[in-house]
């Protein structure tokens, strides 16, 4: 597991990812900012490593911008 912190701008989370893609990672944690759907969507689609959003995302029990729907 790695905890990004919402700290690493989106081009080095897809590059960072994509160098830990061999590894066992049990999951990349909130590499974007909480309840950035856009940059979760751009993430998923980029990489193969499990993601995991924050306690801090408003959105991952749901709500009018569900975090759920950023795979699809």
């Amino acid at each position: 597991m790695f905890d990004a912190h919402s700290a690493l701008p989106i081009p080095f989370v897809v590059q960072f990812a994509s160098q830990l893609e061999p590894s066992a990672l049990l999951f990349l944690e909130e590499p974007w900012l909480p309840g950035n759907i856009e940059a979760m969507r751009k993430v998923r689609e980029s990489v193969r490593v499990p993601l995991a959003t924050g306690e801090r995302d408003p959105n991952h029990l749901g709500g009018p911008r569900d975090s759920r729907s950023a795979g699809d």
